[in-house]
């Protein structure tokens, strides 16, 4: 198999598989939903050149722009009252949080992180509003301050983190990893795989730096 055709078959073979209900670190809290899981890849992937003329990359980064990702969701940060025991809690696409962990932990309050899948379901400005959907995932904390901001609603942002829309990788995604010149773009919107996490941006960072060394190696 080629290296093309391995990203593209790791492409499609990437899903979802049902899993158990996720249980807490804290004796009562559980949380039954769908799990996630990706089919793991190499990180070195070299994607062939596609059209990389001036004009083939303004219209892809345009088109790109105009199109933004598939991902609506929000991110939230909690702080609930007192130490509370680390859990991680899925619930439904329904719930306007739907991932819901402990973060941080002190004696006197708990930090936690929370994850919605659509921006329009969840005020993050609203102590109530976050309350209620925490309520909805574990029931019995208090909420204290919330922290977000909505990057949906963010006129210079009006996206989140990827999530790439049908056709979009097959598409585009070998041009947009194609350097400019000498400018390079490492990101992990632009990896192969695991575009949006941090295993991405590693991905991609050594796809670059691998390219770069080679044009600056000597000749012969």
């Amino acid at each position: 198999m080629t290296k093309e055709e391995l990203v593209v078959h790791a492409a499609r073979t990437e899903g979802s598989v049902s899993g158990p209900a996720i249980q807490a670190a804290g004796p009562t809290t559980t949380c039954t939903s769908t799990t996630h899981a990706r089919t793991p890849a190499p990180t070195a992937l070299l994607p062939p050149r596609a059209g990389n003329n001036r004009a083939a990359r303004r219209e892809r980064w345009l088109r790109a722009n105009a199109e933004t990702v598939a991902s609506q969701g929000v991110k939230v940060w909690v702080k609930a009252r007192g130490r509370v025991p680390r859990f991680f809690a899925y619930a439904s696409q329904r719930h306007p949080i739907c991932v819901l962990k402990t973060e941080f932990t002190d004696d006197d309050a708990t930090v936690l992180v929370g994850f919605g899948p659509d921006h329009t379901q969840l005020d993050v400005t609203s102590v109530a509003a976050v309350q209620a959907a925490v309520d909805a995932m574990r029931p019995g904390l208090e909420v204290l301050e919330v922290a977000a901001h909505d990057w949906m609603k963010d006129p210079l942002s009006r996206t989140t983190w990827m999530t790439h829309r049908p056709g979009q990788l097959t598409r585009d995604l070998a041009g947009l990893q194609q350097p400019a010149g000498v400018v390079h773009f490492a990101s992990s919107d632009n990896a192969s795989l695991w575009g949006g996490f941090v295993d991405g941006a590693i991905e991609s960072g050594l796809r670059e730096a691998r390219r770069v060394a080679a044009e600056l190696a000597p000749a012969g």
